[in-house]
């Protein structure tokens, strides 16, 4: 086997589960993985303003910054069988209302960055 074989998908679909009976909830996302250059750019943007802080300024900010980060490998969401958000069914997937949900709702935002740090979700079996 060549090791130039190996190469990673450029995205990978997560589904989310309900946290208590772990039923697919109807919400699905499709993220990057965390070596793609638009999280690593939002990364180094986390790193910049880290460094212009105090150490308890960026312990206090560790989790906004964790959700801006994650939300930079969100490149889509769908809602489906009757999952709303806000009240829409079909909420429009940018950066602000991803941070939102992932604020509201930290049970998603855990799901998703587990299969965030799992590599081998980008790899097909």
């Amino acid at each position: 086997m060549d090791l130039s074989s190996i190469k990673p998908r450029e995205t990978a679909p997560v589904e989310i589960m309900h946290p208590g009976t772990g039923e697919n909830l109807g919400l699905r996302f499709e993220i990057r993985s965390r070596y793609d250059d638009a999280v690593k750019k939002k990364a180094a943007s986390v790193q910049l303003r880290a460094s212009k802080m105090t150490p308890a300024q960026r312990l206090a900010a560790q989790e906004t910054w964790a959700r801006e980060i994650l939300a930079a490998a969100v490149v889509s969401w769908e809602f489906y069988d009757g999952l709303t958000f806000n009240q829409e069914s079909e909420p429009e997937c940018n950066e602000a209302n991803v941070v939102q949900l992932f604020k509201e709702y930290p049970y998603v935002f855990e799901q998703l960055d587990t299969q965030f740090g799992d590599v081998s979700g980008f790899f097909t079996k």
